[in-house]
């Protein structure tokens, strides 16, 4: 996956209580890892920075078919784009 705009990683996919570990930068290529229970995040690694994380998939695009994903999180929560 790669992303058209610069977006905050966090270390949990929750937008209450994910704490900012990084940020994925416009046009860096993530490696994916998984998604929560409903598909509103996605979990990634950021090679260049070592970061394993979780970003808004509503930010996220590809060049390639993503899913299906493994379900690493069980949550549900939401993630507006206003991220």
């Amino acid at each position: 996956p790669w992303m058209t705009i610069n977006i905050r990683v966090r270390n949990q996919p929750s937008l209450l209580t994910g704490q900012v570990v990084g940020r994925l930068h416009v046009n860096e290529v993530a490696t994916l890892l998984g998604q929560n229970g409903s598909g509103t995040w996605l979990q990634v690694y950021l090679p260049e920075a070592g970061i394993t994380g979780w970003v808004c998939s509503q930010l996220v695009y590809s060049n390639i078919y993503l899913y299906p994903v493994n379900i690493t999180d069980n949550s549900s929560e939401i993630c507006e784009i206003l991220e």
